[in-house]
């Protein structure tokens, strides 16, 4: 996109509040085929493609493959709403409309706007053009052009960046859940929470209303207290367990003989063993369902649904 419509693009993404979501899931799920620097980008970036191919897809997120397709709509709508509204030919001056290009969006500080001089050098202004007075940017830098950017926060970023993700074949979708904690785009992203809740008794006795969720040294474990499986082995086991959420986020693991991963319901073992689901596929995506951090927890489990056929337990964070 040329400066103008960089310009009028971060105008567009500010009206809608989404300037530290659309940085932040760039930083993290950019397109292999796109450049580190999201400045690089805008600026490379066709501008009928810069929602739409910026960065990977996620299912079920919040912000996914169909809010960005209708962002993209209505980018274009406002670019050409707005073309005949400001002059593009002295965009460098970063004054009235343009003035939004003093923000960074690979710094560190994004949210900071940067002084004139800073700005002119990062978008490669002839320096000359700006006129600059006593009363602004008095301060030259030390260091000029593509070094004096990457102090200012862009090799800060390179070295925390998340690998990108493969190709996908279809909308760029992956097949993931996102944990709510993780995407939580604010200005504070580059800190994170210190966990300071006691560590629970792992060793105990489960409660009537309690499992655990084990993932240490992948042993991707779910294991039902002793009522419920005492439950379960008299009915005579059962063949699979499923799991299913809602639109509200509500988890459910279902005990069936139809479909799912296997479980160890325990009716060849001894009278007091633990049903258990050992499968890595539905302790993975139930550990991003709920949002739980540590290796071992411990998750309330409530009956909601019974038949002859299954069981259905409500999951809950503790």
């Amino acid at each position: 996109m040329k400066p103008f419509e960089v310009a009028l693009f971060k105008h567009f993404i500010e009206s809608k509040g989404m300037v530290t979501v659309y940085i932040n899931t760039y930083r993290k799920r950019h397109r292999k085929t796109n450049p580190i620097s999201i400045e690089e980008f805008l600026a490379t970036a066709d501008v009928n493609e810069v929602c739409s191919h910026a960065f990977y897809f996620v299912i079920n997120e919040r912000w996914g493959y169909d809010y960005w397709t209708q962002m993209q709509k209505e980018w274009l709508e406002f670019l050409k709403a707005n073309e005949g509204n400001y002059s593009a030919d002295e965009w460098w001056k970063l004054q009235g409309m343009s003035k939004i290009l003093r923000y960074n969006w690979d710094a560190a500080k994004y949210w900071r706007q940067e002084n004139r001089l800073t700005a002119a050098i990062r978008l490669g202004i002839d320096l000359s053009l700006l006129g600059l007075d006593d009363k602004e940017d008095k301060a030259q830098p030390t260091k000029m052009a593509e070094e004096y950017i990457r102090e200012k926060g862009l090799e800060e970023f390179e070295k925390t960046k998340a690998k990108p993700e493969p190709e996908c074949p279809t909308h760029d979708l992956i097949e993931v859940v996102d944990n709510d904690e993780d995407d939580e785009m604010d200005i504070l992203g580059d800190f994170v929470d210190i966990d300071l809740k006691p560590k629970t008794n792992e060793r105990r006795r489960l409660k009537d209303n309690e499992a655990s969720v084990n993932t240490r040294r992948n042993s991707f474990r779910f294991t039902f207290n002793q009522t419920i499986s005492a439950d379960v082995k008299k009915r005579g086991g059962y063949e699979y367990a499923a799991l299913l959420r809602n639109k509200q986020g509500d988890v459910i693991i279902k005990l069936n003989d139809e479909k799912g991963v296997p479980v160890q319901d325990g009716t060849r073992t001894r009278e007091k063993s633990n049903v258990v689901i050992h499968s890595q596929v539905l302790v993975s995506k139930l550990v991003d369902f709920l949002g739980v951090e540590r290796e071992y927890n411990i998750v309330n489990v409530k009956e909601v649904a019974k038949t002859d056929d299954f069981v259905a337990y409500l999951v809950t964070k503790i």
